[in-house]
């Protein structure tokens, strides 16, 4: 095609010849030239129209794939620029991003100039194919945002592990709390519960209990008597043994324990100890009755715990009773099957002389 007389074959050996896919068109945007590097880039024959789709076309509702006159196309825009331009300097770069005919993806940059031949204006467009470039760009920022995703996913686990970690302190401070509300009540037993709670888990250490169980004991042991939040203080600070009455209302703590933990789902092991440190492994204790297996190490350790600190605590109806008679008084539980053998046996190695 000659656009430019007696230089075209001087001019068509150097387009050929050059790294970037060229084209020449005229107003009536038909293509004039087209170099061999354009029907590689666009895999079309440069003889015929070039059936581009354009990735910024409505594809099912554009009937013209001519990339020169396709009204979507970023380039049909620079078209018409330069065609309407009367800046004879006038230079366009510009980005084209389409679908080539065997569907495959390319990313190009392009720059639009006008050429003048015999007063004739043309427009003159050179692309450089940088697919794997933009491709390698698409990959690095794919891999950014995945480790920023990552990176998140981290910060997100490191703020639960946080408010964990705070929930679990707050716990202790509420769990604490409520224990010294519970025997800042009961008056008459002040200390049982840090005692129960100290020789609790030096008996869990005795029998190997592992640092979770240990961990259950001890918050079970603290909290074992918070149903008596509930109990009228006229009850649990009489100066005197209660009446069959009176007792029958000390004994629904253990009730008003199962109310109070019951919500609390973590709490499941420790409601057990709460509402069950009163039972006998024969049956014969309250509320429910349980015996044997139905009553957990936790609940026995508490039991035999909160017995001993009972017998060797003074009251106002009674006087301590030494180590040596209240193990006696121990001993005979087990033999009537009250307690655990094994945890009272616990409890004898404990020195118990030391205080929490």
């Amino acid at each position: 095609m000659e656009i430019l007389g007696e230089d075209s074959g001087l001019f068509e050996k150097i387009i050929n010849n050059i790294h970037s896919a060229v084209m020449v068109l005229n107003h009536n945007k038909e293509v004039l030239y087209a170099n061999s590097s354009i029907g590689n880039v666009f895999n079309v024959n440069v003889n015929q129209k070039f059936p581009i789709k354009d990735k910024s076309c409505n594809l099912t509702n554009c009937t013209d794939k001519d990339i020169v006159n396709c009204s979507n196309c970023a380039l049909h825009e620079t078209i018409v620029q330069l065609i309407k331009t009367d800046d004879p300097n006038l230079v366009i770069n510009g980005e084209y991003e389409f679908f080539s005919v065997d569907k495959k993806f390319r990313y190009l940059e392009y720059k639009a100039l006008n050429l003048y031949k015999n007063g004739e204006k043309l427009i003159f467009i050179a692309f450089n194919d940088i697919s794997e470039k933009q491709e390698l760009y698409k990959s690095i920022e794919r891999a950014n945002i995945e480790l920023e995703e990552k990176c998140k996913q981290l910060e997100i686990k490191n703020f639960r592990l946080n408010q964990l970690t705070n929930s679990l302190e707050d716990s202790d401070s509420i769990i604490l709390s409520i224990a010294n509300t519970v025997e800042a009540k009961d008056k008459l037993t002040r200390g049982h519960i840090s005692r129960v709670g100290f020789y609790t888990k030096k008996i869990g250490e005795q029998l190997c209990l592992s640092p979770e169980e240990l961990e259950i004991l001890r918050k079970g042991a603290i909290l074992h008597d918070i149903g008596k939040i509930g109990i009228p203080d006229e009850i649990l600070n009489k100066p005197g043994a209660l009446n069959e009455a009176e007792w029958e209302i000390m004994k629904t703590h253990v009730l008003i324990a199962d109310k109070i933990l019951k919500p609390l789902n973590t709490f499941t092991q420790i409601k057990k100890i709460a509402t069950q440190h009163h039972e006998r492994l024969d049956g014969s204790g309250y509320p429910y009755g349980l015996k044997g297996d139905e009553l957990d190490i936790f609940t026995r350790i508490v039991a035999v715990v909160d017995i001993y600190d009972a017998l060797t605590t003074k009251r106002p109806y009674k006087e301590a009773f030494s180590k040596e008679t209240a193990f006696e008084i121990l001993d005979d539980y087990v033999r009537k099957g009250y307690v655990d053998r094994e945890v009272v046996a616990a409890l004898k190695r404990v020195p118990l002389d030391l205080t929490p």
